[in-house]
């Protein structure tokens, strides 16, 4: 069937029109899925489309939401695991501003009987819907997820969409809009970075999240100034692999503009703690004036980022790398953890947080080899209770400096399981290529190595154990951006 633009050309423009539209689909041909999606393989261009990019433009409805008489949505997600799949829609509020626009907003998301990262609390898509009191309707869709997600919208509803589109991490916006009885699409492409970076000089109300992490905003409004946002939590989730999300939206306080409403974000925000150790912030500006966004990981008193949000630049990203720090006598040792091994990465943050470490010792020293430390009881044979499963691999060698989980002998431990908390650091300037496939590396001191090197050379007993104990005073995790670490430190993230 053809959409309802080619409807309308048809009867002005006769036969000719009928064969121009009928042969759409033929301007990008591609092998269809089970919704009758496909990759645009040909005239990509034409249709504002990439080459091999998700595409369903020749798809009626069959699924969607009709979430006014006349106003229809629908989203497709094109997943890795199941191809496309419908994505749910759940509506957030809606409200009238004292004006007389209509605001509705909600979100899609994957059902989790289709993928299993699929939650009512994990959005894939936010939607602002803006009713003008003009007569004009904007649909507007924010991509906030990894997979392409295909977007429609048809109004007035009559079974056949007038606009859809694609949002992907790169092209995170997309509003489709009808005004005069027709119907226009704009989207924007977005990389997260703020036009201007700078640290801005408010102090907005500081929320509390999880995971230590706090966020604000200052809405600047026209006939108000800069006027502290509000923050509404929508929901929080764990995905099956063990990582976390938290979203909610920011919006004015109807006490400080007459169109502030808590069912008219201003702000969406998805916050993703990575089970890796990354941590992303993401801001969605959705509004029309100028937002400053902020935030702090470890709630140290002061916003670590600030940027501004402005509809020309929606969408920005706050994103943190956690890396452990190691307060001696001897100087500070700072180590990268492998996003390669999970388990060890995800166990050593963990036991940092919940401050394991904090004045235990090292108590096997052995210079030009390594030293070893983690060990509640000080003696080599305690730990947290539990091992770790091996994470050996072959690109992750013992080399100087490497960071390595300490575990029992393989005639009693031969599937070479880790011990929960010991570890140790290899202080050869050589490396140690004997350990390699035997013991797990998953980080690297990134620096500090001099302080390292002062502790494998403190005298010691028979039993390799320093006749001065060197405590770690402090373990703590520190944030840095891959900007601060490759600036400070030289460090490229592997």
């Amino acid at each position: 069937m053809v959409s309802k633009k080619c409807l309308a050309l048809i009867v002005m423009l006769s036969a000719i029109s009928v064969f121009l539209c009928s042969n759409v689909a033929n301007a990008h041909p591609g092998d269809t899925d089970d919704n009758e999606c496909h990759y645009c393989l040909e005239n990509c261009d034409e249709w504002g489309l990439k080459e091999g990019e998700y595409h369903c433009h020749d798809k009626l409805e069959s699924g969607g939401y009709l979430i006014e008489p006349n106003l229809w949505i629908r989203a497709v997600i094109h997943t890795e695991e199941k191809g496309s799949v419908e994505a749910v829609w759940q509506e957030g509020g809606r409200d009238k501003t004292e004006g007389g626009d209509k605001v509705i907003w909600g979100y899609f998301y994957a059902s989790p009987d289709d993928v299993n990262w699929g939650s009512e609390d994990n959005p894939d898509v936010f939607v602002k819907i803006w009713f003008d009191r003009g007569g004009r309707v904007d649909v507007n869709y924010f991509h906030v997820s990894v997979p392409d997600i295909y977007v429609f919208s048809d109004y007035p509803y009559d079974k056949n969409y007038d606009e859809d589109g694609t949002v992907t991490t790169s092209r995170r916006y997309i509003r489709q809009f009808y005004m005069n009885s027709e119907s226009y699409s704009e989207n924007s492409y977005e990389d997260g970075n703020s036009a201007d970076d700078t640290l801005l000089q408010s102090d907005p109300t500081a929320y509390s999240m999880i995971n230590n992490l706090k966020i604000g905003a200052i809405i600047n409004t026209e006939n108000k100034g800069p006027i502290d946002a509000v923050w509404r939590k929508g929901g929080d989730a764990y995905t099956a692999g063990g990582h976390q999300v938290l979203w909610g939206h920011f919006y004015a306080s109807p006490g400080a503009v007459n169109w502030g409403s808590e069912n008219n974000p201003d702000l969406f925000v998805k916050v993703w703690f990575d089970a890796y150790g990354r941590v992303d912030v993401n801001f969605f500006h959705v509004s029309v004036p100028s937002i400053e966004v902020y935030s702090d990981l470890l709630e140290n008193g002061n916003y670590n980022r600030s940027s501004t949000t402005i509809m020309d630049d929606r969408y920005i990203r706050h994103e943190y790398q956690q890396l452990v720090n190691i307060e001696t006598d001897f100087g500070d040792i700072l180590m990268w953890l492998y996003n390669q091994t999970p388990g060890h990465k995800g166990n050593f943050l963990y036991l940092t947080k919940q401050g394991f470490y904090d004045n235990l010792i090292f108590h096997r020293v052995i210079d030009d080899f390594m030293i070893q430390g983690g060990d509640p009881l000080g003696t080599g044979g305690g730990g947290p209770g539990y091992t770790i499963e091996a994470e050996i691999l072959p690109e992750l060698r013992h080399v100087y400096g490497a960071v390595a989980a300490a575990r029992r002998s393989d005639s009693v431990n031969p599937e070479r399981s880790s011990s929960g908390s010991q570890f140790y650091i290899v202080e050869d300037s050589q490396g140690e290529p004997h350990l390699n496939d035997a013991y797990t590396v998953f980080g690297m001191v990134i620096d500090g190595m001099d302080a390292v090197e002062t502790i494998a050379s403190v005298e010691t007993d028979e039993n390799d154990r320093p006749l001065e104990n060197v405590y770690m005073k402090n373990v703590d995790v520190v944030l840095f951006t891959e900007e601060q670490l490759l600036n400070s430190y030289e460090f490229v993230i592997p």
